[in-house]
């Protein structure tokens, strides 16, 4: 049965084996690719590589080995349980060094041959690199050997370098306590991360475009909430999610589907777990588990609130939005708010949501000073986070949140929440910022929304200046494109996106893209995201349209990377009174 043909790709996607041509460069990977590519450059004696087993860690050395071609020589050390008496010679066999000469296979005797043939390597220009492989499970004795073999050397250079794979037991064998020797002799240490939500599901669009026939036609979709269950199950592990999207894969084309849905990815897990019960809990329950635990988080957390004395006596008051506005300082357990959150230039209101009270305070501007000016109960029943509330061009209301699902599933039943919305909101959307325990919110958002709206005029006038590599920059691996005029929406990936941007280029004299002030928010619960409103006004030569636009952000750390911010998510609310129509001149 192969489903290849079915959804136009020339190869598994999601096979095991550790292909360098599927590397993804998530955040984590793609530092230690660097790292190492530099150490073993340099000429480093030893390097360490760990991470949880599924991480990429074979996958990792591969492309490293790749990029660096022909100007290594590399022997393979896969045996778990090698002695160090005969750690030589099945290193000098897999190097192909001929030993039949030698009478007497003995240390001593090898040695010298050993050393010769690195000396000649050295002469061609040619490093000799020892991986070890499940490093943590070697004796003693044997990485002391290793140690020992490191030891050759020439006056100018090391002549052999040592690299260590292995799960994070290794990191406890290879300490000054146990291992002093060699703990000195490492020179560096990496551990591989899981990857994170946004990151799996970049993922599962690289290996599909890798293997698809044409990587701008992908016959098959998996739909955007199906990524946050791949990613709770598989916990970010490489290995996981490539073994749970291949049985989802297998589950949509015998129901003859082309989007994987969430049946298909409860009979993948399914399938994988064996016992139907442990399974099922395992795919519908997790999430309800990490509510509990979140629960006893704020419970600990309220604990302590109270613990250290602080003034609670206004957490308790209803107050009115036809009382005076009041600091909010200390008002439903958004303790010293002032110290975290700041209105973005162009932000009429915030909306504080205090999950655990089921409390929404509306926070506005009022003489440089934060004042309440409406109050509301309701029931939230979503995650932590940053969210957009807003009305459609057709007046219809609705909540964004990108990571979540698509926005219009997201509803309150709940007039008076609307009519705060609505209220005040000259830019069509009000930012709500949903927590369970306010009172830990600490972070100074006002830095971070700066870089943030020098980043947007950035992509602006980038866009006036029809360079389509530099517009690329912006983009992430994937963005997700969410339309209110559409049921669904619309993932792409870079190389879709590119030849999206590429279309509208080359059909196109000129293009302007005119914005209003963008609104920034960093979300104050995660550094690394962050949301920009606008009002947008497109033109060029073929087509123009104006309406409102959020961006969804997130933020790279590379020290290389020119632009920080990269878009991952767009919701665009077109404005209907403005009629699309063909333009000719600027």
């Amino acid at each position: 049965m192969d489903y290849k043909k079915r959804y136009g790709l020339k190869e598994a996607p999601f096979r095991l084996s550790p292909d360098p041509d599927f590397f993804f460069p998530s955040e984590t990977h793609r530092d230690a690719m660097e790292t190492l590519l530099y150490a073993i450059r340099a000429g480093e004696g030893f390097i360490q590589i760990t991470g949880h087993p599924g991480t990429g860690k074979s996958m990792l050395l591969r492309k490293i080995l790749k990029e660096i071609g022909d100007s290594v020589v590399v022997g393979l050390i896969l045996h778990a349980n090698i002695e160090a008496g005969d750690l030589l010679p099945i290193l000098m066999q897999d190097l192909k060094i001929d030993i039949s000469g030698v009478p007497l296979p003995s240390r001593s005797n090898l040695i010298p041959l050993f050393r010769d043939f690195l000396l000649a390597q050295a002469q061609g220009g040619k490093q000799v690199i020892i991986i070890v492989d499940e490093a943590q499970n070697l004796p003693d004795e044997t990485l002391e050997e290793l140690r020992m073999l490191s030891n050759l050397e020439t006056e100018k250079a090391k002549l052999l370098q040592i690299i260590l794979v292995g799960q994070l037991e290794l990191e406890q064998r290879i300490t000054p306590a146990r291992l002093s020797q060699l703990s000195q002799r490492i020179t560096i240490r990496y551990r591989l991360k899981p990857l994170n939500l946004e990151e799996t599901r970049a993922y599962i669009f690289h290996r599909l475009e890798i293997a698809a026939v044409n990587r701008d036609i992908i016959s098959v979709a998996f739909r955007t909430g199906v990524m946050g269950a791949i990613h709770r199950y598989s916990r970010g592990i490489p290995r996981l999610i490539n073994i749970v999207c291949e049985r989802a894969l297998m589950a949509a084309y015998i129901q003859g589907d082309s989007q994987i849905s969430r049946p298909h990815v409860k009979k993948a897990i399914l399938s994988i777990d064996g016992d139907h019960d442990t399974a099922e809990k395992s795919f519908l329950y997790r999430p309800v588990t990490y509510w509990l635990f979140a629960a006893l988080l704020v419970i600990v957390g309220l604990w302590a609130y109270f613990h250290t004395n602080l003034d609670l006596s206004l957490v308790s008051q209803t107050l009115s939005s036809q009382k005076r506005p009041t600091n909010v300082s200390a008002i439903n357990g958004f303790a010293h708010t002032r110290k975290w959150i700041t209105l973005p230039r162009g932000v009429e209101q915030v909306g504080l949501i205090n999950i655990d009270k089921g409390v929404l305070v509306m926070v506005r501007k009022k003489n440089n000073e934060l004042v309440q000016s409406d109050e509301v109960k309701v029931e939230w029943p979503y995650p932590q986070g940053v969210y957009m509330a807003g009305y459609s061009s057709h007046k219809e209301p609705f909540i964004f949140h990108p990571e979540i699902t698509y926005l219009k599933t997201i509803q309150l039943d709940n007039p008076n929440f609307w009519q705060m919305v609505r209220n005040g909101n000259k830019n069509c959307i009000t930012p709500l910022v949903a927590v369970n325990l306010p009172s830990q919110l600490t972070m100074d958002i006002t830095p971070g929304s700066d870089t943030v709206q020098q980043m947007v005029n950035g992509w602006a006038q980038t866009w006036r200046t029809m360079d389509l590599e530099k517009i690329m920059g912006y983009f992430n691996y994937v963005t997700a494109t969410y339309d209110l005029a559409m049921d669904h929406p619309l993932v792409y990936s870079k190389a879709q996106m590119h030849a999206i941007k590429q279309n509208i280029l080359q059909h196109s004299k000129f293009v302007q893209l005119d914005l209003t002030n963008p609104i920034c928010l960093v979300n104050p619960l995660d550094p690394n995201a962050a949301y920009a409103v606008f009002y947008q006004t497109y033109r060029s030569s073929t087509y123009q349209d104006r309406g409102t636009k959020v961006l969804y952000l997130r933020r790279f750390n590379s020290a290389s990377a020119e632009i920080q911010w990269k878009i991952t998510g767009k919701l665009w609310i077109l404005d209907s009174n403005f009629k699309t129509e063909n333009t000719m001149t600027p």
